[in-house]
């Protein structure tokens, strides 16, 4: 077993790279390392040293490996997917605004085709303006839970097809 010192020394890096650190000394490094700031920057640094260069073929070889058919299709096919989400994502927002704008004019012309209509005109008269806004409050209520609803279905199947 080596000495230990307190502190990480070159005989233990030397060691540990070569493998002939026991199981027990190993874990010794890692636990002061790991607690020590001076001898993990002292790990770091002799890590560093043993880097190797890479090849001067490799950038040439990764360059003609992504011109490949194979490479160029997956890059188009992402594109293309990401183009579709958008596409998507924009079509739902639309929906969503011409659902609104379709609510916002549809419900006030509505409720004035219930005051015209002969049978519901005494019960309208009848009601107060509160009891009438917490009607439509309920209706409009109703209606968003039934669209949320519908959307999120439709972007769980969307995830589920994915």
């Amino acid at each position: 077993m080596k000495e230990w010192t307190g502190h990480v020394t070159d005989e233990w890096l030397n060691a540990w790279i070569l493998g002939t650190l026991s199981a027990t000394e190993e874990r010794r490094l890692f636990a002061h390392t790991g607690s020590c700031s001076h001898c993990a920057d002292l790990l770091a640094r002799y890590l560093e040293q043993d880097l190797m260069e890479p090849p001067s073929y490799l950038q040439e070889e990764i360059l003609e490996k992504s011109k490949t058919v194979r490479i160029q299709t997956g890059k188009t096919m992402y594109q293309r997917s990401k183009q579709l989400r958008l596409f998507l994502y924009s079509l739902k927002v639309s929906f969503a605004v011409a659902v609104s704008l379709l609510m916002l004019f549809i419900f006030p012309a509505e409720e004035r085709t219930n005051v015209r209509r002969g049978a519901h005109f005494l019960e309208d008269a009848q009601e107060t303006i509160t009891e009438k806004l917490q009607d439509s409050n309920d209706k409009m209520s109703l209606l968003l839970e039934n669209l949320t609803g519908r959307l999120l279905f439709v972007e769980y199947e969307e995830e589920q097809n994915d």
